[in-house]
C-alpha cells in the first residue's frame, strides 16, 4: 500500500478534531491515521456510486443459509 505523506494525521489529532480528519479524507480520498509514528488505520471517503445494496434474492439466500446452519439451535430454543 502506498501512503500519501500529504494525507497523514496522528490518532491524537483525529480524536481532537474528527471533522478536520473527515474533510481531509474527502479532499484526498484516503487518509492514513498514524499511531506511535506508524500507519495504523485508513479513513476512506465513500462516494455514492461505491455503495451497493443486496438484492432481495441475495437477502433471501443469506437468510436461508443462516436458518439452515442454525435450525437445530432454533429448535432447541423453542422447546
Amino acid at each position: 500500500m502506498i501512503v500519501d505523506t500529504h494525507a497523514m494525521i496522528s490518532i491524537t489529532e483525529v480524536n481532537q478534531n474528527f471533522r478536520a480528519a473527515a474533510k481531509l479524507a474527502d479532499k484526498k480520498g484516503t487518509l492514513t491515521i498514524m499511531k506511535n509514528d506508524r500507519p495504523a488505520y485508513v479513513l476512506t471517503a465513500f462516494k455514492e456510486d461505491q455503495i451497493t445494496f443486496p438484492t432481495s434474492q441475495e437477502v433471501e439466500d443469506a437468510a436461508d443459509k443462516f436458518l439452515e446452519k442454525y435450525s437445530n439451535d432454533f429448535g432447541k430454543m423453542a422447546e
